[in-house]
């Protein structure tokens, strides 16, 4: 009885395993070369692709049957390739190599669309089970869904793929890194455009919408020149200039409400009249004119600490991130928090 129920036990995983891996065997019942890689040489590095190629595969027995017979279906039918199980590339119109469609070629430029929520999704899932920012992903296995059917296994000996040179990917990002701390420098040590304009002081809207604008700026570009497409830009991290675009605003109305009061009071009854020079960057952006303030203080802290999440996150992913939404209400709340402090401030 116990030999019978592990006989049993074995069938029925034995079935299971047919079901969800079916594309090693075509179903089963064809040869397990049904699916493979084509227009790629195998040396010196086997199936090397790099993003923006195309990945030529070759169906035939069983599979090329099933594709022909949905394409008599219907004409807008879709495959997808997927790479260790992400969908990454979709295919809707797959083209005959033969006049009697014994074979079928099939196309996937490997292509990150942005634009696309889920392709987007898909290669972030991807790139982040890398430990390192090599963005080579190496030993993939790669499988081919044929309309809402199960994935088919494509055989291949090996499949890697890349984004870009490893010496082009970090050079980008330490030039990025560059061009981001030294143009905030010439920001705040060569000109007065982080000043408030009635004050020699720093002002900390200012400072915060020039970070994230030029953070933004320089992300946008990096992925560019590396990937080839275009980036979306997430609506969190709009949420975000445009947060620190309001805090700015506001902070200027307050000073020029100040501005407009002080004018209408006697120069020696203005408190502090003589004091209106800046200490510093950092003390002018963290202090209220008595000290440090801690509503300021908190939107600094809060400023480079996504500010250093949204570096990291460019570089694993090469994507721009999408901060939860209670995470970007945080950073409003202290903005308004800040505006709110200001009005009884020190000039």
């Amino acid at each position: 009885m116990r030999y019978l129920t592990v006989i049993m036990l074995y069938m029925l995983l034995a079935s299971f395993t047919s079901l969800s891996v079916k594309g090693a065997y075509g179903g089963g019942s064809g040869d397990q070369h049904e699916l493979s890689i084509v227009g790629k040489s195998e040396t010196p590095e086997p199936f090397l692709f790099k993003m923006g190629e195309t990945l030529q595969i070759k169906a035939t027995g069983t599979i090329a049957k099933e594709i022909e017979t949905a394409c008599k279906k219907t004409s807008d039918f879709k495959m997808s390739l997927y790479f260790n199980g992400e969908c990454v590339a979709d295919l809707k119109s797959p083209q005959p190599a033969d006049p009697d469609n014994k074979e079928w070629l099939l196309d996937f430029t490997l292509v990150r669309k942005s634009e696309n929520e889920d392709n987007r999704t898909a290669w972030n899932k991807l790139f982040k089970k890398k430990p390192d920012i090599s963005y080579r992903i190496e030993n993939i296995k790669p499988t081919i869904a044929i309309g809402s059917s199960l994935p088919y296994y494509v055989h291949t000996s090996k499949l890697d793929f890349y984004v870009a040179p490893g010496w082009a990917i970090w050079l980008t990002i330490g030039i990025g890194l560059f061009i981001l701390v030294f143009g905030y420098w010439c920001l705040v040590k060569k000109t007065k455009m982080l000043c408030d304009a009635n004050t020699n002081y720093y002002s900390l809207g200012k400072s915060q919408m020039a970070f994230w604008g030029l953070l933004v700026v320089v992300a946008f570009a990096g992925v560019w020149i590396l990937t080839g497409t275009l980036e979306r830009i997430p609506n969190q991290v709009l949420y975000l200039i445009g947060i620190s675009g309001a805090t700015g605003l506001g902070a200027v109305v307050i000073g020029n409400k100040k501005q407009a009061t002080d004018n209408q009071t006697p120069p020696a009854e203005v408190p502090g009249a003589m004091e209106l020079k800046s200490k510093g960057f950092w003390y002018d952006i963290c202090s209220d004119g008595n000290g440090t303030s801690f509503p300021r203080l908190q939107v600094v802290i809060w400023t480079i600490l996504l500010g250093i999440v949204f570096v990291q996150t460019v570089a694993q992913e090469m994507s721009m991130p999408e901060f939860p939404e209670t995470l970007v209400a945080l950073l409003g709340v202290s903005g308004a928090t800040y505006l709110g402090f200001k009005i009884p401030e020190k000039k």
